[in-house]
């Protein structure tokens, strides 16, 4: 996930350069306070591991989601190479 995490982050700020200040005034009007991708990601993976073990997510159309720390490597997505 962190590998991933890095990819998507050089991906968001790409896509949208403004994301970073746009983060830092909304976590501002909600009186959040931002945390460093690890320690978000900690928190994530506690949250997730905290689940069932059986548990799947599915969406309307019946389509399973794989965990978001399962075996799924980043290697696959051909724009992250």
């Amino acid at each position: 996930m962190r590998a991933t995490a890095a990819h998507l982050g050089r991906d968001e700020l790409r896509d949208e350069p403004e994301i970073g200040a746009d983060r830092v005034r909304l976590a501002a009007a909600l009186d959040l306070k931002l945390g460093s991708v690890p320690v978000l990601l900690a928190r994530l993976h506690a949250a997730v591991s905290a689940t069932a073990p059986d548990f799947v997510l599915t969406v309307k159309t019946g389509e399973e989601y794989e965990s978001l720390f399962g075996p799924w490597l980043p290697s696959r997505n051909p724009a992250w190479r």
